[in-house]
């Protein structure tokens, strides 16, 4: 196991959670603003424009947008080089860039009650003051949420662990982790190979992002797959082009390229005919995540996905 992520919506406890697993496992905890900065530096790039391509605007298929594609890939080298230093827990909403090969995600949700109280204790907002402001920082974790469903293999059901942290405390969590990892210690898998993956990936991320490429990339076992997210002009042409910008990379193995939903070919109607707005995207999105939250506060103890494998480092 190189990293272990938490992830949730405002006001639900997800740095408690992180802060007392990295505390119990004896591993550095690094948060969004830690790599946002390193990620400025290194790349060059303003720290507010990658706030922004992650809290306000992420680049997903509908609103692709190649300089906040290229702040993606500059934060997913830094992450990358975290996690080849030493395992480590992430807190906030840039650790679910890692794949699953090489992290644990958990998902940390709670009642809108429990995020009041929260929101009152650190802001000292009440009432209607403190749902706007709970729903107004949902916004972002609404948004970069769906970015992660539409751009990378991340789901909220696909979670290693999904907690509910008015129901549980975070020693539940920390039991089930160590558990999980014990029992599979016998089958101990290097991770060698998944962060060489990432690392590429970032790679190609940034090499697309700099040409204006409207794809979504992932790498495995040194197999490249590209997704095109939106539509372009003479498809076979344009397979052709990515391909020659990979040639010169020796990390490249076989590269498979295909359209992805966003993708709507001249003689299909449009599915943009049929969009929701924005809004209503976003009240069903807060429902969704409200039923999830509903499903696991009636087992009081965190839902751990047994069917994901623990990488552990070797």
């Amino acid at each position: 196991m190189k990293a272990i992520t938490f992830f949730g919506g405002a006001y639900t406890g997800v740095e408690r959670f992180a802060e007392e697993t990295s505390s119990a496992l004896g591993c550095r905890l690094i948060r969004d603003d830690e790599l946002i900065q390193k990620a400025a530096e290194q790349k060059e790039i303003e720290a507010s424009d990658i706030e922004k391509s992650i809290y306000c605007a992420p680049p997903f298929h509908d609103r692709f947008s190649p300089k906040g594609a290229r702040c993606i890939a500059a934060v997913k080298t830094v992450l990358a080089e975290e996690i080849q230093e030493s395992p480590a827990i992430f807190s906030g909403f840039l650790g679910e860039l890692i794949p699953r090969t090489l992290a644990n995600h958990v998902l940390v949700t709670a009642g809108m009650e429990y995020r009041v109280q929260r929101c009152f204790r650190e802001e000292g907002k009440t009432g209607e003051g403190s749902v706007n402001a709970i729903r107004q920082n949902d916004r972002s974790f609404l948004q970069w949420a769906r970015y992660l469903e539409t751009m990378t293999d991340w789901r909220p059901r696909r979670c290693h662990a999904l907690v509910a942290s008015d129901y549980m405390k975070p020693s539940a969590l920390i039991e089930e982790i160590a558990q999980s990892i014990d029992a599979r210690k016998k089958n101990m898998v290097s991770v060698k190979s998944f962060l060489d993956d990432f690392a590429f990936e970032a790679k190609i991320s940034e090499r697309m992002a700099l040409k204006r490429h409207p794809v979504a990339i992932s790498v495995f076992e040194g197999k490249v797959n590209l997704t095109i997210v939106k539509p372009v002009l003479m498809l076979s042409r344009y397979k052709k082009r990515l391909l020659h910008l990979l040639s010169d990379l020796k990390e490249a193995g076989d590269v498979d390229i295909r359209v992805g939903p966003g993708f709507n070919r001249a003689d299909i109607v449009s599915s943009r005919r049929f969009h929701l707005s924005r809004e209503a995207s976003l009240r069903l999105a807060e429902k969704r995540y409200a039923a999830i939250h509903e499903r696991i506060s009636e087992h009081k103890r965190p839902m751990v996905n047994k069917r994901e494998e623990i990488r552990l480092s070797s």
